[in-house]
């Protein structure tokens, strides 16, 4: 069977799993490794959307003295199926709800020295290693298995060389990467840990816009400790800190964190799991840590951003698109379940259609989008839509319709979308993804 014909399996048997259809023969196979998978993870991975990005909330990213195992590796191939499985385990034991990988490690902890083009291969401007690429999407359909959110890191540190060779073929490396469907199961891609090691800014740049073309999600940016110079080129700043921070001093460094004006997961706390600390960065506005422990309690702040839940009690602020939505009450007779939301397209999926009643002429619909300014959903109409429709461009934003700020839409966060009679008295959930 060609790698085309497998590709082409896979996406197939992932949109019937996301539509309820359970075609003859589908998953066979998938994620398993010479048929020894230890028997506490499931046999497939969940159907539907990766989880949203600040669902990735609690992970658990280093452990053992001085942080000597390290999760973050985990698609190594020189790490074995045993300590793969015995590290997902240990993730899920800390409370975790996500875990974190590197995609491109030269020399950064146990089992370094790999990337999507081979164990010892650095990023080249070359097709990556079949067998590396099937080892690693294994993998990540187990951690989604588990229950977990997965964000890549594009490149760890302590891999200078391999990450300016990355930075100088970064468009053929981006594209090399989403092509052998790497980034598929993803909630955040992060450009790098400890970014400003490594690239100037002119390359952390080039790395960013690389990433912008293939990835419609959210991006994130990771500097030294206390450090955020590349703050503006993600959606969320990762953040660190050096060790033996108290918690006074870390609910400090997270309002600091904050005033970049980027959701930030505070994500090197310590050298290990540490409650104390993951809860204060969590309690001061942080959205997710990168060292939870038992116990810790996510933090969650309305409205929710999770793609099933609909995050209406937040003010919308119908400003743009020469539509006045704001007398819409919300029907629960049109509702949607899931959405994609990037900058140029919003894909979703309708759970309930369009009630007749909302007009004469029930069937097309006011397609409107939000991006959140820190305490209210802004927006409005960007185009119309009906039924049969399960996409839709935002070229509208792009060309300023009825007033649209592309460059807000463009540098928000968080985005949502809805529709809403055209006589402006109705609307479905406001549903963000």
């Amino acid at each position: 069977m060609s790698k085309w014909t497998k590709l082409r399996d896979r996406i197939v048997a992932k949109i019937c799993k996301a539509l309820g259809i359970n075609p003859a023969g589908a998953g066979e196979g998938e994620g398993r490794e010479n048929g020894n998978r230890p028997p506490q993870e499931p046999e497939a991975a969940p159907a539907g959307f990766p989880p949203a990005w600040d669902a990735c909330s609690l992970a658990s990213s280093w452990g053992g003295t001085n942080a000597s195992v390290r999760v973050m590796n985990c698609l190594s191939p020189r790490m074995s199926d045993q300590d793969f499985a015995e590290r997902v385990a240990w993730t899920k034991q800390q409370g975790a709800n996500a875990i974190h990988l590197f995609l491109v490690n030269k020399g950064d902890g146990e089992k370094a020295g790999y990337s999507p083009w081979g164990a010892g291969h650095a990023p080249c401007d070359a097709p990556c290693d079949a067998a590396t690429v099937s080892l690693m999407r294994s993998r990540i359909d187990r951690c989604r298995a588990a229950g977990l959110g997965v964000v890549l890191w594009l490149m760890a540190d302590d891999s200078s060389d391999w990450a300016k060779a990355f930075a100088a073929h970064a468009d053929a490396c981006l594209r090399r990467i989403a092509d052998a469907g790497l980034l598929a199961q993803a909630s955040t891609v992060v450009l790098g840990l400890e970014m400003d090691e490594y690239w100037d800014a002119a390359q952390a740049k080039k790395v960013a816009a690389a990433t912008r073309k293939v990835w419609e999600g959210k991006t994130g940016t990771h500097h030294t400790s206390g450090n955020a110079p590349f703050a503006s080129l993600g959606d969320i700043l990762f953040y660190q800190v050096n060790p033996g921070r108290s918690a006074a001093q870390i609910k400090a460094d997270t309002k600091a964190a904050l005033k970049h004006g980027k959701p930030v997961n505070f994500f090197e706390l310590d050298r290990g799991p540490n409650k104390s600390l993951a809860q204060a960065a969590l309690d001061a506005g942080a959205f997710g840590v990168g060292n939870c422990a038992p116990g810790v309690r996510a933090v969650s702040s309305p409205p929710s951003s999770s793609s099933s839940s609909s995050p209406a009690a937040a003010p919308m602020d119908w400003r743009y698109g020469g539509f006045d939505g704001s007398k819409a009450k919300e029907d629960p007779r049109c509702r949607f379940s899931l959405v994609s939301i990037g900058k140029d397209k919003i894909a979703y999926k309708w759970e309930s259609g369009i009630p007749s009643d909302w007009s004469r002429d029930g069937t097309l619909v006011v397609a409107a989008a939000f991006f959140w300014d820190g305490g209210k959903w802004v927006g409005g109409k960007f185009e119309w839509t009906d039924e049969s429709r399960s996409s839709r461009s935002a070229a509208n934003i792009h060309d300023g319709y009825h007033g649209w700020d592309a460059a807000a839409w463009d540098g928000a966060a968080r985005r949502a979308f809805c529709v809403a009679s055209a006589d402006g008295k109705h609307r479905s959930n406001l549903i963000e993804g």
